[in-house]
């Protein structure tokens, strides 16, 4: 049983029982709200962290002994996607880029070349839409049609790897994935590249976040992930590591 329907059943329970208290003991009826306020929190919380695998189970890291590492870019293709695939290849690295639709739309092109170059290409819904999760699951299977139409397009090849939209989770993204038969792929090591503005720090973050079996989460979709990537690469050498497909990692196959 998922954390979800535990969840769920638990404050089931619970709210019986404060039906019951207020009801026949006399308890405040303010503690109704209160405790439907801490039911959200929770199912929000479970939601919003792909790495609790609260509504399924999602691929965040490998079980390995050995320093590999995976590497994995958002919200692709982009104009910057072309100098990331040029610093991959001069440190020999093959990544896995999760690609939006409407860019693909806008960059055949580059999808073409991060294919060309070597590098697993996943879906990450066709829109990336702030709204994306509160499809039900008819129309999130509707957008992640449409960008797995425009994939095999290009590359002949129907991706299984999809990471939702910023990591989230629920009953309609677990519906999308079992109806699609994907490989749902979260991080373990998340970067945070688009919020943090300074190169350094973002590069500190990853490096001493490193563990056997990681999952890194970068973006190609803003002007400094070159020079975050350049100094990250050096760094994730420095301590050891290795750095291989996703596929590899997770011993998944990442096409249909």
């Amino acid at each position: 049983m998922a954390p979800y329907h535990k969840t769920n059943f638990l404050f089931l329970l619970l709210g019986i029982v404060l039906l019951w208290a207020v009801y026949f003991q006399g308890l405040s009826v303010f503690f109704l709200p209160a405790f439907a306020l801490v039911y959200l929190l929770v199912i929000g919380y479970g939601s919003w962290d792909i790495q609790l695998h609260f509504h399924f189970k999602t691929f965040n890291k490998a079980d390995a002994d050995q320093k590999y590492v995976a590497i994995t870019f958002d919200d692709g293709p982009t104009e910057y996607t072309p100098r990331v695939l040029d610093i991959l290849e001069k440190h020999k690295v093959k990544a896995a880029f999760f690609c939006i639709g409407e860019n693909i739309e806008k960059h055949p092109e580059i999808l073409k070349q991060i294919h060309a170059s070597g590098h697993i290409i996943g879906n990450h819904s066709y829109g990336h839409g702030y709204f994306f999760d509160f499809l039900n699951a008819k129309g999130m299977i509707a957008e992640t049609d449409k960008t797995d139409a425009l994939i095999e397009k290009l590359i002949g090849k129907k991706p299984i790897f999809f990471r939702p939209p910023y990591g989230i989770t629920n009953p309609a993204v677990k519906k999308t994935v079992q109806r699609k038969n994907y490989k749902a792929i979260g991080w373990s090591i998340r970067s945070m590249d688009t919020v943090n503005k300074n190169t350094e720090s973002v590069s500190n973050k990853v490096i001493s976040n490193l563990h056997p079996g990681g999952i890194i989460l970068f973006h190609d979709s803003h002007e400094r992930i070159s020079a975050i990537l350049e100094r990250t690469l050096k760094g994730i050498y420095s301590k050891g590591y290795k750095i291989v497909p996703l596929d590899e990692l997770l011993n998944l196959p990442p096409y249909d």
